[in-house]
Parts: C-alpha cells; structure tokens; sequence
C-alpha cells in the first residue's frame, strides 16, 4: 500500500511539472485547442502507463500473498502455539481488528467463496484472496486463544453499529475461515491444538445475565416501575415498609440473587460426567423449582424470566457445537487412514473424539458419496438424525463437506 502511495505521488508531480512545462515552452502563435488536444494525450498516455504499474504491482502482490498462503497450508504445528497474546486480555479488541483487515472481496471472489462452502474446490484465485485474508487469520486465530471477549456494544443507544451488525461481521469471518480450513493438513494441526470450548456456554449464561442486571441498573425508569409495582402488590403494611427503606442495589440484590445461585447451580450440572440425558433432566428440574419458588416475586421473576427461559435451549446449541467440531475431528482422520490405504476404511480409527449427547463413538457408515458420522443417543437433535455426512471424491482428499440433513 505505502509503495503504491509513493508511486501515485510520483504521477501527481509528472502531471504538475507537465502543465508547468506546456505554459513555459508554448508558442504565442499556437492554437489553443492544439495545446489542449496535446495534453490531453499526454496525460492518456501517462494514465494508461501509470494502471499498467498498477497491475504490475497488483500482480506481484497477488503472487506474493498466494506463496504465504502456500507455505502457510504445509504448517504443521499451529504459529499460535508460541505466540504473545496482546494486552488487555479481551478476545474483542483483536476480533474488532480482524474486521477492519478483511479485504473486500470482488463480486466473482463472493461467488467463489459460496461455491467452496459448498463443496467446491479452492482454485488459484480463491488461494489468492486467502492470501490476501492471511492478516485477518491471524488476528482471528489468536483471537480465539483469549478466554475473555467483551464486545462493549452500548445497547442504550440508537447507535448504528449494534448486535446485528457484529453478527454481519462475524458471519463475514466465519465464511473466510471455513474457506480456509478446507486445507487439510493444516485443519489437522490446528484441530489438534483446539481443545473444544467446554467453559463457552458459562461464559454465554453469565454475560446474558449480567447484561440483564445493567439494562436494570442503567434504566432508572425500569427499576422505577419495579419499585412500584412491588409496592402495589404487597398488602402486608410492615413488608412495604421495607420496600419503601430499601436502597436500588437492595432491589437489584433481590431481583438477581435466585437466579443467580440457581445459574451456578446449572454450571456444576453442565460441568459434571453425567451423560447428556441426566443433566438435561436434571437442569430442567433446577429451572421449575426455581420458577415455583421465585416465580411470584416480581423482581426475582423479572430476571428469571429474561435469562432462564432459553437456557436449555442455549445448551442444546452448545452440545451441538461440540458434536459438530468432534465429528469434524473424526471426520478428518477418516480422510488420514483413506488416504493411507487407498479407501475408506471399515471402521473408525481408535481413539478419536466421543459423540457428546451419547458419551459414545460416533456410528460410521460408508455412502455413495463417502461416509456419514451418526449418534448413538436418542436426544439427538431431530434436524440432525441423519448426521453428519462428508464426501470423498476420487478416493482422494480433494474436498470436505460436512451437511445436517433434515427430514
């Protein structure tokens, strides 16, 4: 970028030191309309000059990116492994940053990029623009590498950068990132060194519930309204008493406090060895007690009813997260051992990453197309129950692409 921006200042001063030199050196006697005809061919000819450096440059970076990528694709072991993480230590800051380095792409890359989602081959020009993308990468990968991510939106306001345009941003970035894991061999290392996001949904539950508490805290008009209506609902005189006596954060406390030993509750449950039936049953059963005891008290069932009505449906996302990325494991030594013996194996490698709703192997079957990854467990997700399915073409690793099957 900075060469190009001394090669257009470099045309800039031949365009100036061009028109100076037409007004020195012309003739009295020469007819305007010729002066002008002359430098308008002189400036066309500088213009077609100065867009063939323009594609001499663009060239020679687009040849330079492509080599980074390629050396990049034969990494073994992930950069990441040894590399600082920034300070502070928020995942958003370098995520945000990741955003600004995407390189646009051009309506034909868009298409591209489209067709290899879907189970299209990367070409030279796609391998290109990740090249392009490698800065983006880096930012993101090391990104993931931070436990703490706080995106900082101010929900109070009518800002134009909101939660919708972070999700534009992070679709954008996952679409680039899921072009560029379709090279195997680094897909492998960089599998190798992800080791899940178990804490994912703590954090998840923990940040929805603490967004509560501020718009709470930050809206006097809500905690206003709260005061009062919990005011009108007492008929005991001496409870309203205390109601009267009690201080914001006295309210705040009763509004989060239920929700917030029963969220705690819900972790250790999360967190446990039960199998993924128990502790579904067993979270629900925390939420209906919860909801029984605290259901009636307005500020406690404020709060309950903001965070705890898709919890479960939040941890079925999670799980599935986790059946996703340890199918794609396993998917991925599949390929290893197909390409080592020349066909798709019988049976799954040992040792490969369990099925998080069963605690099982995966159930593997050979297709038409190449094989499909099942789960054992009944809670399986309906939208899933017919796996995840992923091709092999030629018997060879050419491409990998992994589909939900709906009924």
């Amino acid at each position: 970028m900075m060469n190009r921006y001394f090669l257009d200042k470099k045309f800039v001063v031949f365009y100036i030191i061009l028109f100076v030199c037409g007004i020195v050196n012309t003739n009295a006697s020469t007819d305007s309309n010729s002066k002008t005809e002359i430098l308008q061919d002189t400036i066309t000819e500088l213009d077609e000059e100065h867009e063939m450096w323009n594609d001499v440059f663009d060239a020679a970076v687009n040849r330079r990116d492509f080599r980074k990528y390629k050396e990049r694709d034969v990494e073994i072991t992930p950069w990441i492994k040894d590399a600082t993480l920034p300070n502070p230590d928020n995942a958003a800051l370098l995520y945000y940053q990741a955003f600004l380095l995407r390189p646009e792409p051009n309506m034909a890359t868009s298409l591209q990029i489209d067709k290899v989602l879907k189970g299209a081959e990367s070409d030279r020009q796609m391998r290109m623009y990740l090249g392009h993308c490698l800065p983006m990468i880096r930012c993101a990968e090391l990104a993931s590498q931070i436990p703490q991510c706080s995106w900082g939106i101010w929900y109070e306001t009518e800002a134009e950068f909101g939660i919708s345009s972070l999700a534009g941003e992070v679709r954008n970035l996952s679409f680039i990132l899921a072009v560029d894991a379709r090279t195997l061999v680094w897909l492998r290392s960089q599998l190798a060194f992800v080791q899940g996001a178990p804490q994912t949904i703590s954090k998840a539950l923990h940040t929805d519930f603490e967004s509560v508490l501020y718009s709470l805290q930050s809206n006097p008009n809500h905690l206003g309204k709260l005061r009062t209506s919990l005011l009108e609902n007492e008929e005991d005189k001496q409870a309203a008493k205390v109601l009267r006596s009690m201080t914001d954060e006295d309210i705040i406390a009763r509004a989060s406090e239920p929700y917030r030993h029963c969220l705690e509750s819900i972790l250790r449950v999360m967190d446990s060895d039960m199998s993924y039936d128990r502790k579904h049953a067993k979270i629900k059963r925390l939420i209906i007690t919860l909801e029984k005891e605290y259901g009636d008290d307005l500020a406690a069932g404020y709060v309950i009813s903001l965070c705890a009505g898709r919890l479960l449906e939040w941890y079925e996302i999670e799980v599935v997260h986790q059946a996703h990325l340890n199918g794609i494991k396993a998917a991925v030594d599949v390929y290893l051992k197909t390409t080592e013996i020349g066909k798709l194996p019988d049976e799954l490698p040992e040792g490969l990453p369990k099925d998080p709703f069963s605690g099982l192997d995966f159930v593997f079957e050979k297709t038409d197309e190449g094989f499909v990854l099942r789960s054992q467990s009944k809670s399986f997700p309906k939208y899933l129950k017919n796996g995840f399915q992923f091709k092999v073409q030629n018997k060879s690793i050419s491409t990998i692409t992994t589909k939900s099957v709906e009924k």
